[in-house]
């Protein structure tokens, strides 16, 4: 008699004449178990909807497949599978959900069990805590129900604090200890008279000389007293373009302690500088149809003139008030200060916010030179009579302030240079005695005090950096060593000279069309000598021009311009250093720092 087995095989007698029916009826069933137990399906094909050629003929309840993911088949999503046509059935995990991207991967195997209407994973892990990643210590890993998350928790590890001027807070995460500095040198002889430092009061007497901000050098801890040197090696901030298309005139001022009002060709940006050497620019103001020559002097923070010649107007010498406000920039009505052609040089310097001085080469049949009064009232206009100050061609006009009634000016005529004070009475210029033999083209002036003035421009016998000294004595003007630098040397007229600090200048220019070099050039008028330091070049395609603006005893900016683009650049120099034994001495600190911070110096 036929027995029926646990798994549904019927077990024939051995006197049993066993039917075909019996044996496809035991063909299924030990289908089914084969199925229940599992069966390889091998590499699935597709991404996320996954196919296999495996000669299924139904889906059993309780089947168990094993898949491969083929290569480059990872899911993105939630995924089926369909087994010889049979349906896409879904596939999730073991707590039925569907897949997140990336779960299943390439060239891994994967059991799974249909259950009714889904194949779901086995073997996945039990229950998971409720920790998430902001709770777990960076860079260790927590199971979650999607998979490792990575926790983000920083470990700051032992913090050192060094005291400083303001509070200093310990930064959330996890810290293994920490130190607050303690320094024997905090004592009493050792800080100012009249400052108390964590309540040590000072009875230093305060040094004399002029004092001047400078930021310490990398590696460097200054305390108030030490003697200090200036490190004369230049870095520069990454390349910046505010034009995709070459500028062939630009200028710049110093608006804040972090921002600037650049002026090119038509166009006015106010640029500002981030983490020490990062520009970004706001949204530029086209100020007029065609600008040539311009020039740009800063009357406050908010607002600035600019002169310049009217392409579109004959040439003529205009000018126009600029207002900032954040970083927007508007622009008042132009107005015309010179009604001929103005072919050659212009030079704007503000004496007060209301009050400057317009400099040009004015083309009335005879080229010469001139300079006029500009009052602003809000963003209007007005002119004084011109002052002819050179009867002729006149070029490569630059100025310095005085005092808001004295500039000392610089200009060339033919390959000569001259200086001259100008004085202001109300809307009258007076032109005193120039000087001649003041070096050749361009002429680059660093003011170092009212009465002391170093000058820069290219020797053309040598290519080199020639230097001269002018002492200012009310309107009289002397002329001193003028000399030739041992290095450096510039192969173009397009440069410019930007004072940083007492005695250091910052020269920018081009070289060869290629370049632009840059030289720290330290100045003793008292020696009437000068030293160019070894220059820093950045490497540029064919390049046109360049100028510099400063920003402090430590930054400047450097703009220059491509057949394709004008940009700017941050340059860095001139840091603080502590005068090592025996050493040079430039200053004394005032104030205390670290790398990064600016201290307070006194300068002989």
């Amino acid at each position: 008699m036929a027995q029926t087995l646990p798994s549904g095989i019927i077990l024939p007698d051995s006197n049993d004449n066993v039917t075909r029916a019996a044996n496809m009826a035991n063909l299924q069933k030990i289908n089914e178990l084969i199925l229940k137990a599992g069966v390889y399906l091998g590499e699935v094909a597709g991404t996320n909807i996954y196919t296999s050629d495996f000669p299924l003929d139904n889906y059993v309840d309780g089947m168990l497949v094993v898949i491969k993911i083929g290569t480059g088949h990872t899911n993105t999503g939630a995924s089926t599978l369909n087994i010889n046509g049979k349906g896409a059935l879904a596939l999730k995990n073991g707590k039925g959900l569907d897949f997140a991207a990336g779960k299943l991967e390439a060239g891994k195997q994967y059991p799974f069990r249909l259950n009714g209407t889904s194949f779901l994973l086995q073997g996945e892990g039990g229950e998971y805590g409720t920790a998430t990643a902001d709770k777990v210590l960076y860079p260790y890993t927590v199971g979650t129900e999607n998979g490792l998350v990575q926790g983000t928790i920083p470990n700051n590890g032992e913090l050192y604090y060094m005291p400083a001027s303001v509070e200093q807070y310990a930064p959330a995460g996890y810290i293994t200890g920490g130190v607050v500095a303690g320094d024997a040198d905090l004592v009493a002889g050792n800080i100012k008279a009249g400052v108390s430092i964590f309540g040590v009061n000072g009875t230093l007497p305060e040094p004399q000389g002029v004092l001047t901000n400078f930021a310490i050098d990398t590696g460097e801890t200054i305390a108030a007293g030490d003697f200090v040197r200036f490190s004369k090696s230049i870095s520069t901030g990454s390349a910046n373009t505010l034009a995709t298309s070459a500028s062939a005139y630009y200028s710049c001022v110093k608006l804040t302690a972090t921002t600037a009002l650049v002026v090119y060709d038509n166009k006015a940006v106010v640029i500002t500088i981030s983490s020490g050497t990062v520009i970004s620019a706001g949204t530029p103001l086209t100020y007029t149809t065609n600008a040539t020559l311009n020039s740009v002097a800063l009357l406050s923070s908010t607002k600035a003139l600019v002169c310049y010649a009217d392409s579109n107007n004959g040439a003529y010498g205009t000018a126009v008030v600029l207002t900032i406000s954040g970083t927007t920039v508007t622009a008042g009505t132009p107005s015309v200060f010179n009604s001929t052609l103005t072919p050659q040089s212009i030079c704007a310097i503000a004496l007060s916010d209301t009050k400057a001085l317009v400099m040009y080469c004015q083309d009335n049949s005879t080229k010469y030179g001139a300079v006029k009064v500009v009052t602003i009232s809000g963003t209007s206009l007005s002119f004084g009579t011109a002052a002819v100050f050179q009867s002729s061609d006149t070029s490569y006009i630059t100025s310095a302030l005085i005092n808001t009634s004295s500039v000392l000016v610089c200009y060339s005529v033919g390959a000569t240079g001259y200086a001259v004070v100008f004085t202001v009475s109300g809307t009258t210029v007076t032109v005193n005695t120039s000087v001649s033999g003041i070096g050749y083209y361009n002429l680059q002036i660093s003011l170092l005090n009212s009465t002391r003035a170093f000058v820069v421009c290219k020797d053309y016998s040598t290519s080199g950096i020639r230097g001269c000294f002018l002492t200012i004595s009310g309107t009289t003007i002397t002329k001193g060593a003028d000399a030739l630098g041992t290095s450096g040397s510039l192969d173009s007229v397009t440069y410019n000279l930007v004072t940083l600090a007492r005695n250091t200048v910052l020269l920018v220019s081009i070289q060869s069309g290629v370049r632009m070099a840059n030289y720290v050039i330290d100045v003793d008028y008292d020696k009437q000598t000068f030293v160019v330091n070894s220059g820093y070049s950045i490497s540029t395609p064919t390049i046109y021009g360049a100028v510099g603006a400063t920003f402090d005893s430590c930054t400047s900016i450097a703009m220059y311009t491509y057949t394709s683009l004008f940009g700017a650049r941050v340059l860095k120099t001139n840091y603080a250093k502590k005068t090592l034994a025996g050493g040079a001495i430039g200053g004394i600190a005032k104030t205390a720092g670290v790398a990064g911070q600016y201290i307070d110096v006194y300068m002989s």
